[in-house]
C-alpha cells in the first residue's frame, strides 16, 4: 500500500522538504526528490543515511510510546553539501514516515541554534573558555600597565597641591586630580566587568556606616558639581539603622557610576539621592535607593536597553566612556540579590531606583 506523499507535503510551506517512507525493518519504500534524488529500487536502508542511523534507538521508541520524534537543527552532509535540517519521524500503517526539512538558510541566520556532537561541543567550549581567559588576562595586564603611571600622577598631583599658592594653580591641580580619579574608576569598571563575566567578582559582608559611605562618594564629585553648578543632595530615612553589614565598596561603586552618569547629562538643576527603608526585621532590612537628575533624559526607545554591555543611549555617551558603567551597576546589584530600574522623560530628567538587602549591625547600633 502506497502512502500519498503529496498529502504530507501539503502540510508544509517549505519546498525544501523530502518525505521518506520506511518499512518496519527500516527498508526504504518511497521518497520524493525535493532535496536530493535517490532510487528506491537500489534497496536503501536506514543505515545508508548517517543522519538517521544514529537515531535508530530513539525512533524505535515510537513503537512503545506511540509518539512522534523531532530532531532540530541537525548537521548533515547530503550530496556533498553541508546542510542543517529538521527531522520529524511518525509512524503510520506500520511504516515509518520521515520528514527531512532543509533549513540551512534559516539556521544560518542563527548559527548558535545548530546542534553539535559531544566531541565538537566540548571542543568549542574549551576554545571559548581559553578565549575568555586570554581576554581576562589581557584586560588585567592593560589595567595594571595603565594604573602604574596613573598612581604616580595622582601622587604627584597630591604633593603639588601643598606647594602652590595661587587659586588658579590649585584649580588646575584639582582638575588634574579629578580627571585622574575618573580614569582610575573607568579602569576599575573594566576590571570589575571582566571579573563579573568570569564569575570572579566577590561580594564582601562587613559592617559600615551607610550615610558616611554615600557622603564620601558625593564629596569625590565636589569639584565637578561646583564647576557645573549642579549640586547633589542626600536625604535618608531616619528609620534606617546607622550601621549595616554588606559590601560598602560595591555600594560606593554603584552610587559613583550613577552619579557620574547623571552629571554627564545634567547641565543645570540638581541631583537628588534618597534612601528609604521598604522592609525591615530584627536582623535584616531592604533599602530603596533613588538617584534623580534634572538632565536631558533618555529616549523611550532606549530605556529598556541602557543596562546592556557597551550600550550608549545617547550620542554624547560615545565621548564619555566604554558604555559599561550601567551594565556593571546592574550586575553588582543583582550579585547582591537586588534589582534596578530606570524611568526617564526627555527634557526633564532620569531616575534610577534600586533595591538592596542588608544585615543590621546590631552591636554597632546600640
Amino acid at each position: 500500500m502506497q502512502i500519498a506523499l503529496s498529502k504530507h507535503k501539503a502540510n508544509y510551506r517549505n519546498k525544501n522538504l523530502q518525505v521518506f517512507v520506511f518499512s518496519q525493518d527500516f527498508k526504504l519504500l518511497q521518497t520524493c526528490h525535493s532535496i536530493f534524488k535517490i532510487n528506491v529500487e537500489d534497496g536503501f536502508m536506514f543505515s545508508n543515511f548517517s543522519f538517521l542511523q544514529n537515531k535508530k534507538t530513539q525512533i524505535l521508541a515510537i513503537n512503545k510510546n506511540n509518539t512522534e520524534k523531532n530532531f532540530k537543527a541537525e548537521k548533515a552532509i547530503i550530496d556533498g553539501k553541508h546542510l542543517t535540517i529538521d527531522i520529524l519521524v511518525k509512524k503510520e500503517n506500520e511504516k515509518y514516515i520521515v520528514f527531512i526539512e532543509d533549513l540551512t538558510d534559516a539556521y544560518g541566520l542563527a548559527p548558535e541554534n545548530a546542534i553539535f556532537s559531544d566531541e565538537e561541543l566540548l571542543s568549542e567550549m574549551k576554545k571559548i573558555k581559553n578565549l575568555q581567559r586570554l581576554k581576562n588576562d589581557h584586560f588585567a595586564k592593560i589595567a595594571h600597565d595603565i594604573k602604574l603611571p596613573l598612581t604616580e600622577i595622582v601622587g604627584t598631583t597630591y604633593l603639588m597641591q601643598n606647594h602652590v599658592s595661587t587659586d588658579k594653580a590649585k584649580a588646575y591641580l584639582k582638575a588634574l586630580s579629578n580627571a585622574s580619579k575618573n580614569l582610575d574608576n573607568m579602569l576599575n569598571d573594566l576590571v570589575n566587568f571582566t571579573k563579573s563575566q568570569s564569575l570572579q567578582l566577590r561580594i564582601e559582608q562587613k559592617p559600615f556606616a551607610i550615610e558616611q559611605v554615600i557622603w564620601s562618594v558625593i564629596k569625590s564629585f565636589e569639584f565637578k558639581t561646583t564647576q557645573q553648578n549642579v549640586p547633589i543632595f542626600l536625604k535618608a530615612d531616619d528609620s534606617i539603622p546607622q550601621y549595616l553589614i554588606g559590601d560598602s565598596s560595591r555600594l560606593s561603586q554603584i552610587i559613583y557610576n550613577l552619579l557620574d552618569n547623571a552629571l554627564k547629562f545634567t547641565k543645570q538643576g540638581k541631583i537628588d539621592i534618597t534612601i528609604n527603608e521598604i522592609k525591615t526585621g530584627e536582623e535584616n532590612c531592604r533599602l530603596l535607593f533613588e538617584v534623580q537628575d534634572t538632565g536631558i533624559g533618555i529616549p523611550a526607545e532606549n530605556i529598556k536597553s541602557i543596562f546592556e554591555t557597551y550600550h550608549q543611549a545617547r550620542k554624547e555617551d560615545a565621548l564619555s566612556g566604554f558604555g559599561i558603567g550601567l551594565s556593571i551597576v546592574k550586575q553588582l546589584i543583582e550579585l547582591q540579590n537586588g534589582k534596578i530600574e530606570a524611568k526617564s522623560e526627555l527634557g526633564k530628567g532620569t531616575c534610577f531606583s534600586f533595591e538592596l538587602p542588608f544585615e543590621i549591625a546590631k552591636n554597632l547600633n546600640k
